[in-house]
């Protein structure tokens, strides 16, 4: 009898270190997913300033800086649809299936090339621990955008997902 509970103490404790392995290695995945797709945010945003950045005679001075600021805090769905498609009357309210209120982009800035924040959210991360994506313009670097990734589920959506999955 002494045996058949020590073994049915043995499997409670590997099978609650299993559901705690599993759970953290979830977590961390899924961490790593939303980091991944800030990235993928980045990459576009960076896109559209590489546009800003020539059309300013490949130069970021005298950009408005109210400008570099909206195109930093893009989010998925974010975005308004193009003028040709905006109707002029008002439209019935409905809430909007996924908009910027349930996705908040982490802290972003832009940096020239010197380190030097040209608009966003300063951050404590250290160069390491950021999310950094270049300005392409020709090749070559013209600044950086650089973001704080995620360490903790802080968005509706995601903590729904990661207690679904509990």
């Amino acid at each position: 009898q002494k045996l058949m509970l020590a073994l049915l103490g043995l499997t409670l404790v590997v099978l609650v270190a299993t559901l705690g392995l599993a759970r953290w290695s979830f977590e961390r995945g899924f961490l790593d997913y939303v980091n991944a797709l800030e990235q993928t945010r980045l990459t576009t945003i960076s896109e559209g300033l590489a546009r800003v950045y020539v059309d300013n005679g490949n130069s970021w001075q005298e950009i408005d800086s109210n400008l570099l600021k909206r195109r930093l805090n893009r989010v998925p769905g974010g975005h308004p649809p193009p003028r040709h498609m905006r109707p002029n009357q008002p439209r019935k309210r409905h809430p909007p299936p996924l908009g910027p209120k349930h996705f908040r982009s982490p802290p972003t800035a832009l940096f020239d090339l010197q380190g030097n924040n040209l608009a966003g959210t300063i951050f404590s991360n250290s160069e390491r621990e950021s999310i950094v994506v270049p300005i392409m313009v020709n090749g070559q670097s013209v600044a950086l955008l650089k973001s704080e990734p995620k360490r903790k589920f802080d968005s509706s959506i995601e903590t729904a997902f990661s207690r679904q999955q509990w």
